[in-house]
């Protein structure tokens, strides 16, 4: 009878075990789960542009963007991008929704080559250091709002001269903001409107001339 009881009472104790471990997992789980949705109504777009510098323009390409704020870092370009930095020329390289709150930083993360077309019209490959930069902006951003980023690429003070090797390391970079409100039904279209689309401004490094180009004041 004994040895009866002893099965009967590890048994009990096993399947008791098992239930608590099954009920602490679920409790587990449902804890990780976020208790609402993020709500994504505002938007930022980013634009690469350059001063005058002594190269007809460089290509360079950018691996990625992240965006970084007090709640975390948002990643708004996951795929490598050309950006050609030429006199006049901006190009948008990002338009991405995000949740409303405040940002402080932007990080570029630069390739590790480029190519710059010299005065004389030939090309000559360009090795990057330091290519990854961070920028200060420390902006908030409210729902139906959209900032605006405008980078500057001072070609002037970024491409060296090595012996004969070309040399870009950023330097002197600077940064424009500026908050715009937008419909929230319009959001999606304004962010993605003429991605990587180059095009021509009146004025270098200007916010305002930037977004007369675009249609947006």
């Amino acid at each position: 009878m004994n040895k009866k009881a002893n099965s009967s009472l590890l048994i009990f104790l096993l399947i008791g075990g098992l239930v608590f471990f099954i009920i602490q997992g679920n409790s587990s789980d449902s804890n990780n789960t976020p208790s609402q949705t993020v709500d994504m109504a505002s938007g930022i777009e980013v634009y690469i542009t350059d001063a005058p510098g002594d190269v007809e323009y460089m290509d360079v390409n950018i691996n990625k963007i992240d965006l970084i704020g007090k709640a975390g870092t948002r990643t708004i370009l996951s795929s490598m991008t050309q950006v050609r930095l030429q006199e006049k020329l901006v190009q948008k390289v990002a338009g991405e929704l995000i949740p409303k709150g405040e940002y402080t930083q932007l990080k570029i993360y630069f390739n590790n080559a480029a190519t710059a077309r010299l005065k004389d019209g030939s090309s000559k490959q360009v090795e990057t250091k330091d290519g990854v930069i961070v920028m200060n902006i420390n902006k908030e951003v409210s729902d139906d709002e959209i900032i605006t980023l405008v980078v500057d690429v001072p070609l002037a003070d970024s491409l060296t001269e090595e012996g004969e090797e070309l040399i870009f390391e950023p330097k002197n970079m600077m940064i424009q903001s500026q908050v715009r409100t937008q419909e929230r039904t319009q959001l999606t279209a304004q962010l993605k409107e003429k991605i990587n689309v180059r095009e021509q401004i009146m004025e270098n490094n200007n916010i305002d001339s930037i977004n007369q180009r675009y249609g947006k004041v």
